[in-house]
């Protein structure tokens, strides 16, 4: 769990911390890793919270993946990351990526 967060935030550091013109290499894809962990941690938390028999470890569940969670708001509503997206804005070809970008901001 602990690994998940600390590569999520790693993603993001880079995300932030990268230089030159915003790209898919230096912004989607950081943001892309940073959501496969945080959703790595989520759903093994998730799963231990909702069907081990002992309490306590159900307990420290719900605990990592409500940490999880407020890493996942902390993210989305990071105005660094928002401006490195918004700066890709157009610049993707594809329709995907376009989409994808539609969405996420």
């Amino acid at each position: 769990h602990q690994n998940h967060l600390r590569s999520a935030r790693e993603s993001i550091r880079k995300l932030r911390e990268a230089k030159g013109d915003r790209s898919i290499d230096n912004t989607l894809r950081p943001l892309d890793d940073a959501w496969m962990h945080l959703e790595a941690a989520v759903s093994a938390a998730s799963l231990l919270e909702n069907v081990h028999p002992e309490k306590p470890v159900r307990d420290a569940a719900t605990k990592a993946s409500q940490e999880a969670m407020a890493l996942a708001n902390e993210i989305s509503l990071d105005p660094d990351v928002y401006q490195a997206l918004a700066a890709l804005d157009g610049k993707p070809k594809d329709l995907a990526t376009r989409h994808y970008l539609a969405k996420t901001l």
